[in-house]
């Protein structure tokens, strides 16, 4: 997995001299040292590994007793930018992955929010033929299901289909935010990895498509 995220440049390692090998991690009998840059990507790369090390091979890493270790060059005030970075960097990675799952649809705008269940955008490509302010509720009938005419008469085939093929909740639930890459809607720190280093790769942006083929083919 080390070796795999040196590959695609979504983690640096270190060279102890110019034209070697880069250096990724360490192995010892009790202890293990991974390399990467200071960097708030990096960071969220390398706990990524931890955790899908940790599912495989039923070992757990004890943070407790881990330690961040920087060269003498790193400043406190560029450590601290480097948490702050940090910080905003797994913002990034939770609105990229995240969107409406619809009950009532009362709480989500048809053209504002992100709610359509297609990466990257998670958006309607349709022209607007509702005003920008309107509701999904507009577009389910008081049985509480898709009013299908008007989804299809509303919408491009490829938007048309994609909200069909959203189900519904029972009667008493509310519109809420899930995570779209796990079955169940939450977070994980593996999902999470994976969008996160793609995010870093410098051609993440080529197409609205290249996520969804990028994450089928894991």
């Amino acid at each position: 997995m080390l070796n795999t995220a040196i590959e695609r440049k979504c983690i640096s390692g270190f060279k102890c001299i110019r034209f070697t090998p880069i250096i990724s991690h360490l192995f010892f009998t009790d202890d293990s040292l991974l390399f990467s840059k200071a960097s708030c990507k990096e960071c969220v790369v390398l706990r990524g590994i931890s955790d899908n090390y940790m599912k495989a091979f039923g070992q757990v890493v004890n943070f407790n007793k881990s330690d961040i270790c920087v060269s003498k060059s790193t400043s406190k005030c560029s450590l601290g930018s480097v948490i702050w970075n940090g910080l905003l960097w797994e913002k990034k990675i939770l609105v990229a992955g995240s969107r409406w799952r619809i009950r009532d649809g009362s709480s989500v705008s048809i053209y504002e929010d992100r709610w359509v269940p297609r990466p990257s955008t998670f958006r309607i490509f349709s022209p607007p033929k509702f005003g920008v302010n309107t509701l999904v509720s507009a577009l389910i009938t008081d049985s509480g299901g898709w009013n299908v005419p008007l989804v299809r008469e509303s919408f491009l085939p490829e938007d048309a289909e994609a909200i069909l093929s959203m189900p519904f909740g029972t009667s008493q639930s509310t519109d809420s935010l899930i995570w779209h890459y796990e079955n169940y809607g939450t977070y994980s720190v593996r999902s999470g990895y994976k969008i996160g280093c793609h995010m870093a790769q410098p051609d993440s942006s080529s197409g609205l498509n290249s996520l969804e083929s990028w994450w089928k083919a894991l």
